[in-house]
C-alpha cells in the first residue's frame, strides 16, 4: 500500500519486517483490527481514542471530497426521490 499520510494518525508497525511508521488507514486490515480491539478494551480511554479516530478519518473523507469534488452512489436528491417512489435500488 502506498504512503500517503492523509489522516496524519500515525503508527509504529513492521512492514516487510521492518519497523515503519504509517497513516492508520495505511495499515494492513488485520493491523486496524488489533489496534481498535487493544483501545476499545482499555477501560480508561479507549472508546474516547477511537471516538476521535473515527471523527479524524470522517474529517480526512471530507476534505478529500471536497478538494476532488467526489461523491459516490446516490446525491441526496436521488436518494430522497427513491424512498418517496418506495424503491430500494440504492446502493449501499
Amino acid at each position: 500500500m502506498e504512503k500517503r499520510n492523509l489522516s496524519g494518525m500515525f503508527f509504529i508497525t513492521k512492514m516487510n519486517g521492518e519497523r515503519e511508521t504509517r497513516c492508520f488507514e495505511e495499515l494492513p486490515k488485520a493491523e486496524r483490527e488489533k489496534i481498535l480491539d487493544s483501545y476499545l478494551l482499555n477501560p480508561d480511554n479507549g472508546v474516547t481514542y477511537v471516538y476521535n479516530l473515527i471523527n479524524n478519518l470522517c474529517d480526512t473523507i471530507n476534505e478529500i471530497g471536497n478538494q476532488f469534488d467526489l461523491v459516490k452512489g446516490y446525491q441526496e436528491e436521488e436518494y430522497h426521490s427513491d424512498i418517496d417512489n418506495n424503491t430500494n435500488n440504492y446502493e449501499h
